[in-house]
């Protein structure tokens, strides 16, 4: 059975009596922080074609909110986050609107329902047992479209400029080593990866949200 079918959008009051074989979860946010970032290969159409280019995506992090924790409390028999939302926004984290982008899944599972994000695709293969597998290339996408909405501001040169000095300084412990085929092998990876960064880092400085665009 594939469960992914039957999850329901978090502000729908309907879930399937499917019991999906995993214990209660709390309810959560994507949230960004402003040195979080990821480096992906992304494919554009452009003209009849495609192109491939690196590009710098947000890291979006998972935060519960669990009554009783960090100023979540519950109004009656509802979660209300909004403190520890505030607390997370002061702190300079971009909270990622879950009723605008619908990026959340919730299932009837064992003791309550379970929320999980809607990339994460779940399978049942036997009673007790299932598979989740998460849809990378769906997810990037989102996150892509998060930049091109201007939800999250384009990453700062600074930023990005100290990623790459801490993978440069990396590779240069292993300088002393290379006669090590596997350690060649890596730095040969760290100097790839370098130079990824250092290439859609320039376009994010000459082109700036245009660098998420072929």
């Amino acid at each position: 059975m594939d469960y992914t079918a039957l999850g329901q959008p978090w502000q729908s009051a309907k879930v399937s009596n499917e019991r999906l074989p995993r214990k209660t979860n709390s309810f959560f946010t994507y949230a960004h922080y402003p040195e979080n970032w990821d480096l992906k290969e992304m494919t554009f159409k452009k003209g009849k074609g495609e192109v491939k280019k690196w590009v710098w995506l947000p890291y979006l992090h998972r935060i519960p909110f669990t009554a009783g924790v960090n100023g979540t409390v519950m109004n009656g028999k509802h979660l209300d986050p909004s403190v520890s939302k505030a607390r997370l926004i002061e702190d300079g984290y971009t909270i990622i609107d879950s009723s605008k982008y619908n990026y959340i899944r919730v299932y009837k599972g064992i003791g309550g329902k379970v929320y999980e994000e809607k990339f994460l695709k779940i399978k049942r293969l036997t009673r007790r047992k299932i598979d989740e597998k998460f849809d990378h290339d769906e997810y990037d996408k989102f996150r892509l479209q998060l930049m091109l909405d201007g939800t999250i501001e384009p990453p700062h040169p600074i930023i990005l400029e100290d990623k790459i000095q801490d993978i440069k300084k990396i590779r240069g412990r292993l300088g002393n080593r290379i006669h090590i085929p596997e350690i060649q092998n890596k730095i040969d990876t760290l100097t790839f990866q370098i130079n990824a960064m250092t290439e859609a880092l320039k376009e994010v400085e000459d082109k700036g949200l245009k660098h998420y665009a072929a």
